[in-house]
């Protein structure tokens, strides 16, 4: 494009009289043609390039956060009602199964120790741990 104006100015200048000039009216058609090739190829890269902002736009506004979240820490009032009943069931629990175990403990007396175990069945345990640590 550039050429082809440069080409056509310069004709001008080097010719007096180019109002009939074919060859001038053929350089200036060139100019004018090349020049309309650009801006319309100008047009559509703008035309794209505003496509793609709109999708940008249209994305940030698809992932809008409206309030950042935050933690709230768990605070527990031990004067609320449902937390008594709460902690009574838990020491209701557990008295149950301590006394549980020890009737059960009491009623049964055949195994006690892990000899017990080798001495009713013939199988060895995974394991022990020694009665007592001896420090050196």
């Amino acid at each position: 494009m550039n050429d082809a104006v440069s080409a056509a100015q310069a004709y001008l200048a080097q010719h007096q009289s180019v109002e009939n000039d074919p060859t001038y009216q053929t350089l200036v058609a060139t100019a004018q043609s090349k020049t309309d090739s650009y801006l319309a190829l100008q047009a559509q890269l703008d035309q794209a390039k505003g496509s793609q902002t709109a999708v940008f736009t249209l994305q940030s506004s698809f992932f809008h956060v409206v309030d950042q979240p935050f933690v709230i820490p768990l605070k527990i009032d031990q004067h609320l009602p449902a937390v008594k009943y709460l902690l009574f069931a838990l020491v209701g629990v557990l008295s149950a199964e301590a006394l549980l175990v020890y009737v059960v403990a009491r009623r049964d007396p055949h195994i006690r120790a892990v000899q017990d175990i080798r001495r009713v069945g013939r199988f060895r345990p995974l394991g022990s741990a020694p009665g007592s640590i001896q420090a050196p």
